[in-house]
């Protein structure tokens, strides 16, 4: 996937390509029965229909589910720069009004905590130039824009995550005098959002990706700084743990997903000394951060998103770059012992299929989200 470190978003997370027209995808995951997936045969993964609305430059970026009947998906229109939402009711997907401040606006995370109580964090503008950064709430009936701290500073908010409705955490990057670029790190509490303090290690381009958290003590956020970024929240405050060293500066973290204190998942990408971009995983176990073996198929590749259902259930979705050249949908999973390449389709023959975001809501079932690069259209699979 092409690096590429502009300021934030998606673009961040993606092939520097993925500046050129994209398409909507949806995959979704139905194993039968109750018993566990069994990702290695890729059985499973299908494309489900989704809406692009102007069929040029239309992604989603992040998924976030309640229910099999409640599944929210959040990207962009980029040839006009207008929020995209859509919703999946059991039956179908379908584009949601959402608010479009003046100038465009983009969105590149989303968490649902039930049907009547939701979150999508983007900016406004070119969210690669940065925001203000942007909240939209939805509450049963509509998505409304929620004011925040950074509504009018240069910034960008790439990932959201909650543990309840008046527990929820929200991240990206800030512009700084002292720094190019700072984490930025804003928390709901029921009643209005406000800035966290946040450690920002390096006095060039900083920002957070992605944010997970399983209680109101225990919470990660991963990123870049010249490198891996990750900050443990232990309820008190954000520091930052020590990960594994990067390759090159340009190596980054994109996303996390934890189960407990002792089980969380972080996704990216790394580079070999020839110069390929290959996945990056790395595991916590309480006490460190340590990398994980991971297929590689291609000479390029990126994991973009991490989902968590159990120990032995771990979902990770980017793209890989086959021997023709094409950048095709990667799924990994990950079952107890390694990580596996599973199975997933691409809507066509399109040289730059790309997965960003993923959730699971059990063992059998799983949503995964991107973009078809060269269409212009939605992606979405389960």
């Amino acid at each position: 996937m092409g690096v590429g470190r502009s300021h934030a978003l998606k673009w961040q997370i993606g092939r520097s390509t993925m500046l050129l027209a994209s398409v909507v995808i949806a995959l979704s995951l139905r194993i039968p029965g109750a018993g566990a997936a069994t990702p290695a045969t890729g059985l499973g993964w299908t494309l489900e229909p989704s809406p692009s609305p102007d069929g040029l430059s239309n992604d989603l970026v992040s998924v976030s589910a309640t229910s099999s009947s409640d599944v929210w998906a959040v990207g962009n229109d980029g040839s006009t720069y207008q929020t995209l939402i859509e919703h999946w009711n059991g039956t179908l997907w379908s584009v949601v009004p959402s608010p479009t401040p003046t100038g465009g606006s983009q969105l590149t995370g989303v968490v649902a905590i039930s049907p009547t109580d939701a979150w999508a964090v983007g900016a406004y503008g070119r969210t690669e130039d940065g925001g203000p950064s942007l909240i939209l709430h939805w509450d049963g009936s509509s998505w409304t824009v929620v004011p925040n701290p950074m509504s009018s500073t240069q910034s960008a908010l790439l990932g959201v995550a909650a543990t309840s409705s008046t527990d929820v955490w929200a991240v990206g990057w800030v512009a700084s005098t002292e720094y190019s670029q700072a984490t930025l790190v804003e928390h709901w509490n029921g009643t209005d959002w406000e800035v966290v303090p946040s450690p920002t290690p390096q006095i060039a381009d900083n920002q957070l990706t992605s944010v997970s958290a399983v209680s109101a003590t225990d919470a990660w956020a991963v990123g870049a700084s010249n490198g891996y970024l990750a900050e443990h929240w232990n309820g008190k405050k954000w520091r930052i743990v020590d990960t594994p060293a990067a390759v090159e500066a340009g190596d980054q973290l994109n996303s996390v997903a934890d189960g407990s204190p002792t089980d969380a998942w972080a996704v990216g990408y790394s580079h070999t000394r020839s110069g390929d971009q290959i996945p990056f995983v790395i595991h916590w176990d309480g006490a460190h951060w340590t990398p994980v073996a991971t297929p590689i198929e291609g000479s390029n590749a990126t994991l973009n998103g991490v989902t968590y259902e159990s120990s032995d259930d771990v979902w990770a979705t980017g793209t890989y770059q086959t021997m023709t050249g094409y950048w095709q949908t990667l799924i990994e999973h990950w079952d107890g012992a390694a990580w596996t390449m599973s199975q997933s389709p691409n809507p066509a023959l399109d040289p730059f299929d790309e997965l960003f975001g993923i959730t699971a809501l059990s063992a059998s079932e799983a949503w995964a989200v991107g973009s078809e690069g060269g269409l212009g259209r939605t992606i979405t699979m389960r």
